[in-house]
């Protein structure tokens, strides 16, 4: 349903137009994932602990401190909107009315982390699919009426970013999850305890995103509105490899939480890579002739850099497994410094390649970027005894796993 909105808004709006709409709402994006402070997956982990008791209170204080974030970062984004839009003023006011989505948005991320920790993922699955159907819905009709403008584009897609929460206030396992169990087996961690995981672990959440929205934010003053017109398509085509991924690595994440399992994070390591690599060559074999079918010829320089971004995209599965299980295992510290470090070199590539090369040129520091997540399986394997083979010996019990789902 993303991807279907996404061919609508480029079929509408072109190359220019979309442009706005992706440079309007980015930095709104950029700011939903750093400004969680680590605190949805923070209640994520504790709320997977089996017996974690009541976190009432944890919660309703991460609610506040997460409405502070999001406040001070809406005043930041409209501090920095005309420098973000080069100038342009219709810009930076849609940079401005995006904003308003911020706050409601990262109180959502905490709802939808506590669903994680209690594994309830039908109720995480009908948020984002209820978000979804209401983005879609929404640039539809403006479609169809003829009313979709980088103006109303953009409202429908920060409105949409926290459209879902109702779902988990309307339904009673998640009050019930909560709420805890007053017949725990163990203390109801401390709001210290809670908040040092969460800090550890949002550092490295933090230098996640700025590998993978800060290209989005920074496209236009580097290389221009056309440039991120051509690069969001690309994004969004690519980010279709990742969703199988992104889907394990969230699952094992609050699993490993409660019940780690050697075995178990291997096998959804190797299965991912299999899985992200099949789709990620199909996309890469049929890009130059798909993208401008579905999104117009002037979209089609965006094939290259589809490539570019599948590889990268493949060659960082394995680190983002066992960066999960780093951080379910109570070692979000080491998960944070490889994700610095990638960080750092993707900054570094990125202003010496976007100016030149434009869109491609992010594409490739991207790429850079995916390196340093490998150390989290060299300190998975040091400090939590995983063996490296977990990771790269695949198994013809991997494709079983396939075959058994499939009957």
């Amino acid at each position: 349903m993303m991807l279907v909105t996404q061919i609508l808004l480029a079929n509408s709006l072109g190359v220019i137009d979309r442009g706005t709409v992706a440079a309007a709402t980015a930095p709104l994006l950029l700011a939903v994932a750093l400004l969680t402070l680590g605190l949805p997956e923070s209640l994520t982990h504790f709320v997977a602990q089996a017996g974690a008791g009541r976190l009432t209170r944890q919660f309703l204080i991460s609610l506040i401190a997460l409405g502070v974030s999001g406040t001070i970062g809406m005043l930041a984004i409209v501090v920095v909107a005309r420098p973000l839009s080069a100038g342009d003023n219709h810009l930076a006011g849609l940079i401005v009315i995006a904003s308003a989505a911020l706050v409601p948005a990262l109180l959502t991320a905490a709802l939808r982390g506590v669903a994680y920790g209690a594994h309830q993922w039908w109720l995480v699955m009908i948020e984002r699919t209820l978000s979804a159907v209401l983005q879609l819905s929404a640039v539809g009709a403006l479609f169809i009426n003829g009313w979709l403008t980088p103006t109303t584009a953009t409202v429908a897609i920060a409105t949409t970013t926290f459209a879902g929460a109702v779902v988990y206030l309307l339904a009673p396992r998640w009050w019930t999850a909560i709420r805890g169990t007053t017949t725990s087996s163990q203390p109801t961690p401390s709001l210290h305890r809670v908040v040092s995981y969460a800090w550890q672990l949002w550092v490295g959440s933090s230098a996640g995103v700025v590998l993978s929205r800060l290209d989005q934010v920074m496209m236009t003053p580097l290389a221009g509105v056309d440039q991120l017109g051509v690069y969001v398509v690309a994004v969004n085509v690519s980010n279709v490899a990742l969703l199988f991924n992104s889907a394990v690595s969230q699952v094992m994440f609050a699993v490993e939480s409660g019940a780690p399992s050697t075995a178990r994070i291997g096998r959804a390591a190797r299965i991912s890579t299999l899985a992200t690599a099949l789709v990620a060559v199909t996309l890469a074999a049929a890009s130059p002739w798909m993208i401008p079918l579905l999104f117009g010829r002037e979209f089609a320089p965006a094939a290259p850099i589809v490539a570019v971004l599948l590889l990268s995209i493949m060659l960082g599965i394995p680190g983002s497994v066992a960066g999960a299980a780093l951080s379910a295992r109570g070692r979000p510290g080491l998960r944070s410094l490889a994700l610095t470090i990638a960080m750092v070199l993707y900054i570094v590539a990125m202003f010496l390649l976007v100016p030149p090369y434009g869109a491609l040129g992010a594409a490739f520091a991207m790429l850079a970027g995916t390196t340093a997540p490998y150390l989290c399986i060299y300190w998975l394997h040091r400090h939590c005894g995983v063996p490296l083979a977990e990771f790269y010996q695949f198994r013809a019990s991997d494709l079983d796993v396939f075959r058994r789902r499939s009957d």
